[in-house]
């Protein structure tokens, strides 16, 4: 599970707004945030740094936590 939707609400973009910078449709956003899609290497990298340019400081990790991490 990604966390798309919870950082995407944090730097306050909509769906619509996401979509246009990613260049893919409000409904392909939505699909990714409930795991109906997936989401590839390239535009993954493309979100976070979307994400970093409205104020916040993610990786990869943070927008994909790892479900089997190390203790």
């Amino acid at each position: 599970m990604n966390k798309l939707r919870q950082f995407r609400n944090r730097v306050q973009l909509t769906q619509t707004e996401l979509a246009k910078m990613m260049g893919c449709t409000p409904g392909a956003i939505c699909h990714y945030e409930h795991g109906r899609r997936n989401i590839d290497i390239k535009l993954a990298h493309k979100i976070v740094q979307a994400l970093n340019s409205k104020g916040i400081s993610i990786g990869l990790d943070d927008l994909f936590p790892s479900v089997n991490k190390i203790a």
